[in-house]
């Protein structure tokens, strides 16, 4: 896996297109912390936490059922992510896969969209401390606290950002560690001590329904969504593979650890919960679930350190995030493929792309500050942006993969499997967007001149795109992308 230690600049990616050389990034993670990063970024164990109780309340306990279908959806992606990211293991992936594969217009108008959705997606992460650090602090959650707790958090992001990938990782490897420790143990202590329902209550509705036509309804609408809120962003270990030792190996490694991890400690969580639960209907009514779960049989100080565990994993998520849009718009820059490209594009001593990371810090601040009552709402609109630039980006895939494409070797490879696989995500995947983007008040709720908030966060960034693109951007661009020559791995 390499000396963590170890540096090699990686060049810039397409110099020829811009007509100058830029510094390039560090080439100083290993698997582990690549994967530890990712598995930040993801941010499961505060999406569990946010969404626990409207899955609940949806569906009963049988939205278990629904982070087991996410998985499969998701788990199909990851694994086109890893074969990608073994053949093209560079900064800002969603940008770059479809630039490689397909040319330079799918890649700048899939980059485009994926950056869109990020900047839509960090607010929707901070916003979900000033909930966790309230209580805890025995604050009022008035504006000016939120506001300040949430920014607060983006500012932290960014300054840890400037310090280098190399100090990232290894915050996010001892971070994760202690993330997963108490996540599991916990639920070990809570379902040991707590009351033991029947596996039974995993087929459970919860009174939404008795027949599967009543039920289904629920499941769709809100049991799924823990699962979409807490499942996505394996991609990161992709783009952070040009600061990866041995990145065409251990890229696809962090994208496949990352999930399987994720999965399994989130699924663990769930059952051994979900097992736990005092009295259905009061829990299902409950607009603290998992705290009234854990206090059933434990000390009310136990329920206030989950909330500390949530706010850290808090931080790990922002910072995970940060760091992999600080990286997206480092890619894209770096080919000239935004605005003011020449600034965003410069790195600092620790090969940080500095620029980037203070314009990040602006735009994704003054959504919290300008309309911070109605931020929850745009929350609920972030993953469905993510899933355009998804859909998008497995679909060019695919008829890449129907023209001959992989047509060189890489150490992870789907070989035969690589069109099934392939066309079952871009199914899974469109299904999940579908859903996202169906027009229901509790998922999908209408938000400014009646317009449903998914709309906005989708629409916006393709608005600006269709005037910036034949305005500026056509002109730089021509069909295919030259690959970009990497150091020696």
């Amino acid at each position: 896996m390499g000396d963590m230690t170890t540096r090699e600049a990686v060049p810039a990616a397409h110099p020829e297109s811009s007509g100058r050389a830029l510094s390039g990034l560090a080439r100083s993670l290993t698997g582990l912390t690549s994967g530890a990063l990712t598995y930040a970024c993801v941010g499961a164990t505060a999406g569990i936490f946010s969404l626990f109780a409207f899955s609940l309340s949806s569906s009963g306990p049988a939205f278990f059922w629904g982070w087991v279908i996410v998985a499969v959806s998701l788990g199909l992606m990851s694994l086109v992510w890893a074969e990608l990211s073994s053949h093209f293991p560079f900064a800002g992936s969603l940008y770059q896969w479809p630039l490689q594969i397909a040319g330079r217009r799918a890649g700048w108008w899939v980059g485009w969209l994926y950056l869109g959705a990020l900047l839509a997606l960090l607010p929707a992460y901070v916003i979900v401390m000033p909930a966790v650090l309230t209580p805890l602090l025995g604050l009022e959650g008035s504006r000016g606290e939120v506001i300040g707790i949430a920014v607060g958090l983006i500012v932290v992001a960014t300054l840890l950002n400037l310090f280098g990938i190399e100090l990232l990782g290894r915050i996010a490897a001892i971070g994760v560690a202690a993330e997963l420790t108490v996540f599991i143990g916990l639920s070990i202590v809570v379902y040991v001590i707590g009351p033991h329902q029947s596996p039974s209550l995993l087929f459970e509705s919860g009174g939404t329904g008795s027949t599967f036509g009543d039920w289904l309804p629920g499941f769709i609408a809100g049991g799924m969504f823990v699962g979409l809120w807490a499942l996505f962003m394996f991609e990161t270990a992709g783009t952070l593979g040009e600061e990866t030792i041995d990145a065409k190996r251990q890229a696809p490694r962090a994208i496949l650890g990352a999930f399987a991890v994720t999965v399994l400690c989130g699924a663990f969580f769930l059952l051994l919960f979900i097992l736990s639960i005092p009295d259905l209907g009061a829990t299902m009514k409950s607009t603290t679930p998992i705290q009234d779960i854990i206090t059933v049989e434990l000390p009310s100080w136990v329920a206030d350190a989950y909330l500390v565990m949530i706010a850290w994993t808090l931080l790990l998520a922002t910072n995970g995030l940060f760091t992999a849009m600080c990286r997206h718009v480092f890619s894209m820059a770096r080919d000239e493929q935004l605005p003011f490209s020449r600034a965003l594009s410069m790195t600092n001593r620790n090969r940080s792309p500095w620029v980037a990371a203070l314009v990040i810090c602006v735009l994704t601040s003054l959504p919290i500050i300008i309309i911070t009552s109605d931020l929850t709402v745009l929350v609920i609109g972030a993953i469905a942006a993510i899933y355009v630039p998804y859909v998008a980006a497995l679909a060019v895939t695919l008829a890449a993969r129907l023209r001959g494409w992989p047509a060189r070797p890489a150490p992870f490879s789907l070989g035969r499997l690589g069109i099934p696989v392939n066309v079952a995500a871009v199914v899974l995947a469109t299904a999940t967007a579908v859903n996202l983007l169906w027009p229901r008040d509790a998922t999908n709720p209408v938000w400014k001149l009646d317009i449903r908030v998914t709309y906005w966060l989708i629409g916006i960034p393709l608005l600006v795109g269709l005037v910036y693109y034949p305005l500026r951007q056509h002109r730089r661009l021509g069909t295919r992308a030259p690959e970009p020559q990497l150091a020696e791995q």
